[in-house]
């Protein structure tokens, strides 16, 4: 049944090669121009990510700010609003799976599976989750859900007011917010 839908629409086939040739394309020139395919991979390396089971991430994300208590400096902080961030977001990609076409709950999880097992591990990074509120914006299934029903957007915007404030007091003290 795929092989004859896919004669009869061969754009759609050529559509759906264009990324993973995209992708080897990209990856051949890096072999060619730095000897190593997967420099775009190494690179983050500079980002303090690597590799990681996403328990692990999760686990890492909650455990490492709260080893700073009592004392809450910047960097704490803001690794406890990126964590704050990718749970609330983690939890709302549930009800948003159901309630969506199942090929934007594919691309959600996908999403949570990239960003969850890609953290900011290494050499004793403050926050494994560091960026998420920006990687979430790509994650537009969340904002199609979000932005649904009224009610579902207005409490999302309310809940939304502590991170903007923790966000803005980092900003203003001097802290990137990413």
């Amino acid at each position: 049944a795929v092989l004859v839908r896919a004669l009869r629409h061969p754009e759609r086939v050529a559509a759906g090669a264009a990324i993973p040739a995209g992708l080897l394309a990209y990856m051949a020139y890096l072999g060619l121009r730095f000897g190593n395919p997967l420099a775009f991979s190494a690179s983050q390396r500079s980002w303090h990510r690597g590799w990681a089971w996403p328990w692990q991430s999760l686990e890492a994300a909650i455990v490492r700010p709260l080893s700073h208590v009592p004392h809450f400096d910047g960097p704490t902080v803001h690794a406890m609003s990126d964590t704050l961030w990718a749970l609330l977001f983690l939890v709302i990609s549930i009800p948003a799976t159901r309630a969506l076409p199942r090929a934007y709950g594919c691309y959600l999880w996908l999403f949570w599976l990239e960003i969850l097992s890609t953290p900011a591990m290494l050499d004793g990074a403050p926050s494994p989750l560091i960026s998420v509120p920006r990687f979430v914006a790509t994650a537009f299934p969340l904002i199609l859900f979000l932005a649904g029903t009224r009610r579902r957007f207005a409490t999302f915007c309310v809940a939304a007011v502590p991170f903007l404030i923790v966000n803005t007091v980092v900003f203003l003290s001097g802290g990137w917010v990413a």
